[in-house]
């Protein structure tokens, strides 16, 4: 069911594996990175150089006003799962054709439905790994005497654990949603 909501289903365990190696490994690439960026922007911030709003955010590394929209998130994706699981889910958005829902217009709207969420789970479980990989490099930087990684490694943490805890919640939301899709026979 999780291979499934993932858009893994269709592969062989063992190639199912390989893409998630490679997903990781490319977010650790991704934290290298990102943790040299923030070495160049912040020599450059420090030497009083005008950036732009990107360059000075990622020379300032993680702080609170990067870490609460993943927390933020988890709070909402909690909330919907808890409405999910103890009670019935509301229809489906928008109006039917002709005015009036049939069971085959319910079904189809709540399958797009599920599909759009798929994809806000693929989308937030991708932006989750890669912030867990970078707090990952950053700790190891910090722990062996990275000036700049030791100033963010606290708040990158704390970033990456909200974005990781709403893509669990949203995972949940879509794992209970399915089997709920399941037994209504949208599915």
């Amino acid at each position: 069911m999780l291979a499934r909501l993932y858009g893994l289903g269709r592969l062989h365990p063992v190639q199912r594996m390989v893409v998630l190696w490679l997903v990781c490994a490319t977010a650790v690439g991704i934290g290298v990175a990102a943790l040299a960026g923030q070495r160049h922007f912040s020599a450059e911030l420090n030497s009083g150089a005008d950036l732009n709003v990107v360059a000075t955010l990622v020379g300032d590394g993680s702080s609170p006003r990067t870490a609460w929209p993943g927390w933020l998130a988890a709070v909402f994706f909690g909330l919907a799962l808890l409405r999910l699981w103890r009670g019935r889910p509301e229809p489906p958005a928008g109006r039917p054709p002709g005015g009036r829902w049939t069971a085959a217009d319910i079904r189809s709207a709540l399958r797009r439905e599920y599909g759009a969420v798929r994809t806000a789970i693929i989308v937030l479980a991708v932006v989750a790994i890669i912030d867990g990989a970078r707090a990952a490099v950053y700790t190891v930087a910090a722990a062996t005497g990275d000036r700049v990684a030791r100033g963010s490694v606290l708040a990158t943490i704390v970033e990456a654990l909200g974005l990781v805890l709403a893509a669990v919640m949203l995972t949940l939301w879509g794992l209970i949603f399915a089997r709920l899709l399941e037994r209504w026979g949208a599915l």
